[in-house]
């Protein structure tokens, strides 16, 4: 059965963070990569917008993966864990703390 705009906005948003968090980079980083906003970033994630090919391009791009890589990990579970195990993430950055001292 054929998902949903919705259904599939969800699910291609959650794919998009996974990749980002298993390479390391912040929605902020991969925003300003693909040059749109941080919330429209969130959005994205979240299923709430439907992002056009252009995006997903510029998208598979930064993350490292050309749209047919991109397509095939999205729809193969096994070459996801393939391609996972054969990636180095980026170390995260240690968060800015609150506090001064």
């Amino acid at each position: 059965m054929l998902q949903t705009s919705q259904e599939y906005a969800k699910k291609l948003g959650a794919f998009i963070a996974h990749l980002r968090n298993h390479l390391g980079l912040s929605q902020e980083e991969l925003a300003d990569l693909c040059n749109i906003h941080r919330t429209y970033m969130t959005r994205i994630e979240t299923g709430k917008v439907n992002i056009s090919a252009d995006k997903v391009r510029i998208m598979a791009h930064h993350l490292g993966l050309t749209v047919a890589q991109f397509y095939t990990l999205f729809e193969n579970t096994d070459a996801l864990q393939f391609w996972e195990s054969q990636q180095t993430p980026k170390p995260k950055k240690p968060r800015r703390s609150s506090l001064i001292t």
